[in-house]
């Protein structure tokens, strides 16, 4: 039988994290972000699965302003179509939010 494991790390800031957890996670639940530079790092380290860094940042913005404690899921391991979703609710593109 395989074996699955699972670790969840939670932080209030994602560049407590270290750079090989960060790009070795496969699904992320991205809350409101209060620091410039932890929005700045999201973004370029996980933009290419929205097409670019500013895509991301809009669909970023759309996600958490949606409704009051609204997250953004990035799972990375998804189809294109299916890596981002407006909590768990919806999938997401830039089509979404323009």
């Amino acid at each position: 039988m395989d074996s699955l494991q699972s670790t969840y790390i939670i932080s209030q800031h994602i560049t407590s994290v270290a750079v090989t957890c960060r790009v070795n996670s496969t699904l992320l639940i991205v809350m409101k972000i209060n620091n410039m530079h932890d929005i700045k790092i999201l973004c370029e380290e996980w933009g290419a699965l929205a097409g670019g860094p500013d895509i991301l940042r809009k669909i970023y913005e759309y996600a958490i302003n949606d409704q009051p404690c609204s997250f953004l899921t990035v799972n990375v391991r998804a189809e294109p179509k299916r890596v981002l979703r407006l909590r768990f609710e919806r999938y997401l593109n830039i089509e979404d939010v323009e």
